[in-house]
């Protein structure tokens, strides 16, 4: 996760799922849940050889 922006007096609750992994990608998916206010999530991802 790179960025976690919430409302700043409710607790925060965030999920990051990964689905439908292959060799060639996947499904990142960003979620909150509950009364939690988000005004921004990101994550990010490298690909590293493998040796």
């Amino acid at each position: 996760m790179t960025i976690l922006d919430s409302e700043y007096d409710t607790n925060v609750r965030a999920i990051i799922e990964i689905t439908n992994i292959t060799r060639y990608g996947f499904e990142l998916i960003l979620k909150t849940f509950n009364n939690t206010k988000q005004w921004g999530l990101k994550a990010s991802w490298m690909a590293c050889p493998a040796r």
